[in-house]
């Protein structure tokens, strides 16, 4: 990747706001984009995964893995800095790899930090940025999501097939769930206390009880061998057996064009904006007036 982030600024949400209150029109028509280089960059670039932003600070949490830190981004002022965290080099493919933080989700005051180099899932605090605790795991994180009704960090680990139940608090491990395939991407709807996931390498989304840690709903998105990766959730509405609607993105380079090709894809939904295709058995549900769906395909069974 390469090693600078674009930053969308408050224009953006002001915009945003304007166009679902008319309901019409391109949300997009009054934000600006700037180019924010980030330290430690090389002609190879930084590698990123999952961002976070903490709204009650402002800050921007980008892990950058093979420089070693977590650069902290004040959206405000433009102000990055760094947090030094272990790497470690892997092979792939052939080719040695630097590997660091990975993946960031913000708590109570706090911003978690899952790390593939030494396999830890750190806590950072959200304003003065001090280092705190670290929970071991055995095997490598990848996505993590602080689940607020049960004050826990949700740890996907696909290469062992589980997901990870830690201790917000003291980041020790309350459970494993174990699954038949490779957890990849999450989403929370807190509201009715459930945690989605996509098993990438079997097509199937799932949706989990934050308290009881069952499989309540399983949804099929049809996006084929590359599978599901991204997740995006709402919850205001209803589908897959389950209380919110799942958006389930196929690739990393896919869209839901290419998941369904005869769907028709608009440039922004409003709420009288219905496509509905039969191609894939599914329906497609706008979101909110003037929100947006590009690349998210919602996957349900609409009445």
């Amino acid at each position: 990747m390469r090693h600078s982030i674009l930053v969308l600024f408050a224009a953006f949400v002001c915009a945003f706001a304007a166009a679902s209150s008319a309901g019409t029109g391109d949300a997009g028509a009054g934000y600006t984009v700037s180019t924010l280089p980030l330290p430690g960059g090389t002609d190879n670039g930084i590698s990123m995964d999952y961002l976070a932003f903490d709204p009650h600070t402002g800050f921007l949490w980008v892990p950058a893995g093979n420089t070693g830190a977590v650069d902290v981004v004040d959206t405000a002022g433009k102000k990055v800095t760094q947090i030094a965290f272990p790497t470690a080099e892997v092979d792939v493919r052939g080719t040695k790899r630097a590997i660091g933080p990975s993946s960031a989700t913000v708590g109570d005051g706090v911003v978690y930090v899952g790390n593939r180099a030494d396999s830890t899932v750190c806590a950072v605090d959200a304003r003065s940025l001090a280092r705190g605790s670290c929970g071991h795991l055995d095997s490598m994180p990848d996505g993590l999501a602080y689940v607020a009704p049960v004050n826990e960090v949700w740890v996907t680990t696909p290469r062992d097939r589980s997901v990870r139940v830690l201790d917000a608090a003291t980041l020790t491990q309350k459970a494993r769930l174990a699954f038949d395939g490779a957890p990849e991407g999450f989403a929370v709807d807190a509201s009715r206390g459930l945690f989605y996931t996509n098993l990438e390498d079997k097509d199937r989304t799932l949706a989990i009880d934050v308290k009881s840690h069952q499989t309540v709903a399983t949804c099929n998105p049809s996006c084929g061998e590359a599978g599901p990766r991204g997740l995006k959730v709402d919850e205001k509405a209803a589908s897959c057996s389950s209380p919110a609607s799942i958006g389930s993105r196929c690739s990393t380079r896919s869209t839901a064009a290419r998941c369904c090709p005869r769907w028709t894809r608009v440039k922004a939904w409003t709420t009288s904006t219905i496509r509905r295709r039969r191609t894939c058995s599914t329906w497609a549900r706008p979101g909110p007036a003037g929100s947006r769906w590009r690349g998210w395909t919602p996957r349900a069974s609409w009445p």
